[in-house]
């Protein structure tokens, strides 16, 4: 295979960070990362790769426009392969951690804050295929706990999945979701 550019530095200033990618089902890539915008804050970006060509940068989150940075990312597509975005943000307005949620909706990206709290951090998106049910989880830092958020029609509470035993064990992992229909485990909500 071929390595190809998404984005060249010369576009936006600063180094990219956190970077995920994911393919619909007419092999179009979707790809999201944050970077650095011109006065280094981390910016949220989107670029689909359809046809064989890349297609505009488009920019998901602003700071400059919503006071709030981009720090970590998932994304996925849903039934009809619409890139759908769960990000981790820090409002510097509110000194708070958020997940955040961002659809491209006819045609713009709209973005929903499911939860903002201390410490939230480490979204991580997926989609069950049959049916839509859109599921994010995160860690809760300050609590100690994976939670998880979904979407079945709208937006739930937050559910504990797992309660770390001590805060030092989740240290600086990642999280990451997976939707599979095989085994099927009851004990999930």
């Amino acid at each position: 295979g071929e390595i190809e550019l998404v984005s060249d530095k010369s576009e936006y200033q600063g180094d990219y960070a956190g970077v995920d990618m994911a393919v619909d089902s007419n092999d179009n890539i979707h790809v999201a990362w944050e970077g650095f915008n011109p006065d280094y804050q981390y910016n949220l970006f989107y670029r689909k790769k359809s046809s064989g060509s890349w297609e505009a940068i488009q920019t998901v989150n602003d700071y400059a426009l919503t006071g709030t940075e981009c720090y970590s990312l998932s994304i996925a597509v849903d039934l009809n392969d619409n890139p759908l975005i769960a990000w981790e943000g820090y409002n510097y307005d509110s000194d708070l951690t958020e997940i955040n949620y961002s659809a491209k909706v006819s045609g713009s990206w709209q973005t929903t804050n499911l939860v903002e709290a201390n410490n939230v951090v480490q979204p991580s998106i997926t989609l069950d295929r049959k049916d839509g049910i859109i599921y994010i989880i995160y860690q809760d830092r300050e609590a100690g706990e994976l939670r998880l958020v979904k979407n079945d029609g709208s937006w739930g509470a937050p559910q504990t999945l797992y309660v770390f035993s001590d805060h030092i064990s989740y240290g600086n992992y990642g999280t990451s979701a997976l939707w599979a229909k095989y085994p099927n485990n009851t004990n999930i909500p």
